[in-house]
């Protein structure tokens, strides 16, 4: 188990109890767009609980979450509370110099996509462009339907309430994790 991580719930049950443990196990870096979701549905602390417990962001990520507090919401507090800020070293950023001339993403995916793969964490991000990259990188990731299936194994049917929480807060479709958790 490498790269694929977050697919191996789909491929079959004894890869799936070993993607359990992996995601329990792992450090987790999270990008932007995860992070927020998770926060704005308050379901930040069900992350961090049923996680590793060593969730963390980048230091661009954190600076992107920063923008929504100065317009009075809230929810970056929760990412701040249950998440520690990782500030990249020098072989870091020059490995996320390289990643910027190659790739097409934000800064907040690109710093994490390279302190994942220098510290040998895993990433956990909605965006297909950013998934592609680790792939493509050899970046260990958790992709959003094996998360969604690890939280469902952890907490039953009240993924469902997660998910429509979710959808509902960050205005995001997860019709593609609902069925994968109907058909687990």
């Amino acid at each position: 188990l490498t790269i694929l991580e977050g697919f191996t719930m789909s491929i079959n049950p004894y890869l799936s109890l070993i993607a359990t443990v992996v995601i329990g196990r792992r450090a987790i870096i999270l990008d932007t767009d995860i992070a927020s979701a998770f926060a704005k549905a308050s379901a930040i602390d069900k992350l961090a609980r049923h996680t590793s417990k060593n969730l963390s962001i980048s230091r661009t990520v954190y600076e992107e979450l920063e923008v929504p507090l100065e317009y009075g919401f809230d929810f970056p507090k929760e990412v701040f509370k249950f998440c520690k800020i990782l500030f990249p070293h020098k072989k870091e950023i020059d490995f996320y110099l390289s990643l910027k001339k190659k790739y097409s993403l934000g800064k907040g995916e690109l710093e994490s996509i390279a302190i994942a793969k220098l510290r040998d964490i895993s990433f956990i991000g909605f965006d297909k462009k950013a998934i592609n990259t680790c792939f493509a990188e050899d970046v260990k990731v958790i992709t959003p339907i094996g998360l969604f299936l690890f939280l469902k194994r952890k907490i039953g049917d009240e993924i469902f309430k997660l998910i429509e929480e979710i959808e509902k807060k960050d205005n995001r479709d997860l019709s593609f994790a609902k069925k994968a958790c109907s058909a687990d």
